[in-house]
């Protein structure tokens, strides 16, 4: 039984904390680097919809604060037109590359910062769901 909980554990880490970063790491895995504009509305996303598989009323409601502002700061750089530049085929100013530094090494640090905490406290109450309570991650009947 503590074998299925484990596996109930790490499937529910792979579909809810991990797939939606999926367009992160397609990015820097296809392109070498990554978007200020993908790694903001990556994270607004995020916060929303894996803190809303929270059995935890309180980190529903929190979730709400990072979702707002990264979902704000998206808009702005979508206006600066950091965006624009890789449309028009023009190198792109908002663009991290994982191998130079980046003038946006601030929204870098607080979107990994926030993609981390939120993790760790969903990856925390998930062990507690899965490992410790024997809650089953889909309760698909066959």
């Amino acid at each position: 039984m503590v074998e299925k909980n484990y596996k109930d554990f790490i499937v529910s880490i792979l579909v809810v904390l991990i797939y939606p970063l999926l367009p992160i790491i397609f990015e820097l895995t296809l392109k070498q680097e990554c978007l200020d504009t993908t790694l903001t509305l990556t994270t607004a996303i995020y916060s929303i919809t894996v803190l809303t598989t929270s059995e935890n009323p309180v980190y529903l409601y929190l979730s709400v604060i990072p979702g707002l502002i990264f979902s704000i700061l998206y808009v702005k750089l979508l206006d600066s037109g950091a965006f624009h530049g890789v449309a028009a085929g023009v190198t792109n100013p908002g663009a991290i590359s994982i191998v130079k530094e980046s003038h946006s090494l601030w929204i870098v640090v607080m979107t990994i910062l926030s993609i981390i905490a939120i993790a760790l406290i969903h990856g925390i109450e998930r062990y507690k769901r899965h490992v410790t309570s024997g809650e089953a991650f889909l309760n698909i009947k066959k």
